[in-house]
């Protein structure tokens, strides 16, 4: 959920989820779900065989009350989830135009400035995966390649993947810094660029310049104006 919604603004447990998205996300909960009631069962399955040693381990201070019946403890174990849009309520509308109108104003503007956090955001996540991409295909200081994993390449992999589903602000710069990426990112992985020196040499200096370029994207971001309340 965190890798593939967007950041968001909201408390703990809430997620902005993009559109193309929503299939695969709930598809993806369906399955966890049917996992996760699969191991609340096995886990219900030996629990009375563990509050009986619980029990002769703990004699006189075994407290009953400590561990329910089956039938309290199943129940215990759920998760809900909802989809949820923000809009203005068409019913003020019936109520007087004006409150309708006005909401209506607010919400446009409070969403203008979130999608402006959310293209920052994605800006500032691929500054973060590029910066790590440099460090990594860059020598030490007595000229030595460092040593590299193909977990960076995946992480690099499923965000430029995700971009164009999470591209809620339509970020020309930005895709256009992903097609690059992309190019790099074609035909290498870590075992080819620890063998080949001038592909590890060719890829550090074409993310050096998508490098200065997310830098100088992110020195000119406006200043963050949303904030929530709990």
């Amino acid at each position: 959920m965190r890798r593939r919604c967007l950041p968001s603004f909201f408390k703990s447990g809430f997620y902005l989820l993009p559109i193309k998205l929503v299939e695969e996300i709930d598809e993806r909960l369906k399955d966890y779900t049917a996992r996760r009631n699969e191991l609340v069962e096995q886990f219900l399955a030996v629990y009375p065989k563990r509050v009986e040693e619980i029990r002769e381990s703990l004699r006189s201070l075994f407290n009953e009350a400590d561990y329910p019946p089956i039938e309290q403890l199943r129940p215990a174990f759920y998760a809900t989830t909802r989809y949820l849009t923000f809009s203005t309520p068409s019913t003020l509308r019936g109520i007087k135009k004006e409150i309708f109108e006005r909401e209506k104003e607010k919400s446009e503007k409070f969403w203008s400035e979130a999608t402006v956090e959310v293209q920052n955001a994605l800006r500032e996540s691929m500054a973060e995966l590029v910066s790590h991409m440099v460090d990594r295909l860059t020598s030490d200081g007595d000229g030595k390649p460092r040593r590299i994993r193909e977990s960076m390449f995946g992480k690099m992999n499923e965000f430029l993947d995700l971009f164009q589903k999470r591209n809620v602000a339509d970020d020309a710069e930005m895709e256009k810094l992903v097609l690059t990426a992309r190019s790099l990112m074609r035909g290498v992985d870590a075992e080819i660029l620890k063998k080949d020196l001038d592909a590890r040499e060719s890829v550090r200096t074409g993310f050096t310049k998508v490098k200065e370029s997310l830098d100088s994207m992110l020195e000119e971001r406006p200043r963050r104006r949303i904030v929530f309340e709990d």
